[in-house]
């Protein structure tokens, strides 16, 4: 009988839908703050943000090594259920009249489940038979810092393109349970490493004569060139991080907002650096292929303070 069990399988009732439901009746009453009780703009402002909701993935698949087998974390992996989903940002705008904005983004994105094998299948130099019973982990955390100018700002409309700057940090894991009178279970493939990767971003906002607005920003960035992506061989990589909001000011300090995100990013190529990890690939030695791809969408509910 075949067994899955997923960490976190009571997600759909995260907190986080009780705070998106609060910010849409938030978001019905509008705070209308006139020009003239409106005091002159400081020369920096710092505004915090936070987001939190759920995130589905729709499609995540991953390959180490060209003669191994193709694993897909929605079908085989457990990653069929909603998980929770945050994101902290801080923005910093220069100027009495901000032409210039700063932004620092701190990006969690961690999916961790549980599955039981259904056929054999061979992750990097590791085997896993059917029925054993595997722990996964994806991490693919994220930072980034970004510098945009607003090229218009006369309303209704603004709009900001600029180049941002990305640090990803990615963990992953497959790990079977086992026991000491069983260690032909234990099998382990981790994988694991850090990298910069250089970012475009754009962003326009509508604001309506109610008050309420209409955002949109993207992040993006690809390349199949190894000069491009800092690599010292043929590597193809993409990653992109864009987003609908729908919001306005509650509060003459806060405004409210509502969004939909989709996050993902992708890389295929034979690595020849040589492993000076032992939380490397291993399969191919010292010409490792690898090939990954990941969609995500989030809902999420969020509030900026307007210092």
């Amino acid at each position: 009988m075949r067994r899955t069990m997923n960490h976190g399988s009571r997600v759909a009732a995260h907190p986080a839908v009780g705070i998106a439901v609060l910010a849409a009746l938030a978001l019905a009453v509008p705070v209308h703050v006139s020009a003239e009780s409106t005091p002159p703009s400081p020369a920096v402002t710092v505004r915090p943000s936070l987001e939190l909701g759920f995130v589905d993935v729709p499609h995540h698949t991953l390959q180490f090594g060209e003669n191994t087998d193709e694993f897909d974390y929605v079908t085989q992996g457990g990653q069929e259920i909603l998980f929770p989903f945050r994101r902290l940002r801080i923005d910093v705008r220069i100027g009495e009249r901000p032409r210039h904005h700063v932004s620092l983004l701190y990006q969690p994105l961690t999916f961790e489940t549980v599955t039981q094998m259904e056929e054999t299948l061979t992750i990097d130099n590791e085997t896993f038979n059917t029925g054993q019973v595997v722990d996964l982990v994806y991490g693919f955390d994220f930072w980034r810092g970004s510098y945009v100018y607003r090229f218009v700002d006369r309303a209704p409309w603004e709009f900001d393109a600029g180049i941002s700057f990305q640090i990803r940090n990615a963990s992953i894991r497959f790990k079977a349970q086992g026991s000491d009178s069983e260690p032909s279970q234990n099998e382990l493939v981790v994988s694991q490493d850090t990298g910069p990767v250089p970012v475009l971003r754009a962003r326009s906002r509508y604001t309506f004569a109610s008050g309420y607005w209409l955002e949109g920003e993207a992040d993006g960035f690809y390349a199949s060139n190894a000069f491009i992506n800092g690599a010292d061989y043929p590597f193809t990589g993409w990653i992109w991080d864009a987003a609908v909001s729908a919001g306005a000011r509650i509060h003459p300090m806060t405004e409210a907002y509502l969004t939909v995100r989709t996050i993902g990013g992708g890389a295929e190529g034979t690595s020849t650096d040589p492993r000076d990890t032992w939380t490397q690939s291993v399969a191919g030695g010292d010409e490792r292929y690898t090939a990954n791809a990941i969609a995500t969408v989030a809902v999420t509910a969020g509030f900026r303070l307007l210092f």
